[in-house]
């Protein structure tokens, strides 16, 4: 009778102990002699996940011909007013403002272009125009895109190692010479109104 109570305090202990084996192993579980869990010996650990490449890679540059394509505008407006008050409604010995007592849009131009500067360089530059004015009268024979509109100018050039450049252009252009020149953002007419060195 008196051999029980030792017997129920040693197995009190034995499963105390038992317990304290089992929770420090499992707290030793994550690493076996250096060994990350889940390898065993002859076993290879699981590689870590590869970041999605599509996802991580740089977007492609842009080429550097497209950065450089610039576009301008350029437009002329005005009213004219005649103090004569021509019965035929337009002025006399005048080229461009030849409409009297009249609001004009003479011309609203856009350039797109990419600049030449040094030699061994190609470029372009495309000039569309619209007006009341000007498109008509700086229109090239038989190239007529409308009677208010004209594409001025068309063309791809190419600066030659030659000396310090040799432009060449191939196109439609409008001449680099002469006294006056044609309205834009990159030459302005003084003789506008006058432009009989132009027109005639």
């Amino acid at each position: 009778m008196e051999r029980r109570p030792a017997r129920l305090a040693c197995l009190n202990i034995t499963f105390a102990l038992t317990t304290f084996i089992s929770a420090n192993a499992a707290a030793q579980a994550p690493t076996q002699a250096g060994v990350p869990v889940g390898t065993a010996a002859g076993m290879k650990a699981d590689p870590a996940p590869k970041a999605d490449s599509a996802a991580t890679a740089p977007a492609a540059p842009i080429p550097t011909f497209f950065t450089e394509i610039q576009a301008n505008a350029f437009s002329s407006f005005g009213y004219t007013y005649n103090l004569n008050s021509p019965a035929s409604r337009l002025n006399g010995y005048r080229v461009f403002d030849s409409d009297a007592n009249t609001f004009s849009v003479d011309v609203a131009e856009l350039v797109l272009q990419r600049v030449i500067a040094k030699p061994g360089e190609a470029g372009f530059r495309i000039d569309l125009e619209v007006g009341g004015a000007i498109p008509q009268k700086t229109q090239a024979l038989g190239l007529s895109i409308g009677q208010g509109a004209d594409l001025q100018q068309a063309m791809v050039s190419y600066l030659a190692p030659v000396g310090e450049g040799l432009r060449l252009d191939f196109g439609k252009f409008v001449t680099p010479l002469g006294s006056e020149v044609i309205e834009g953002y990159d030459g302005y007419n003084d003789n506008y109104s006058r432009s009989f060195l132009f027109n005639y």
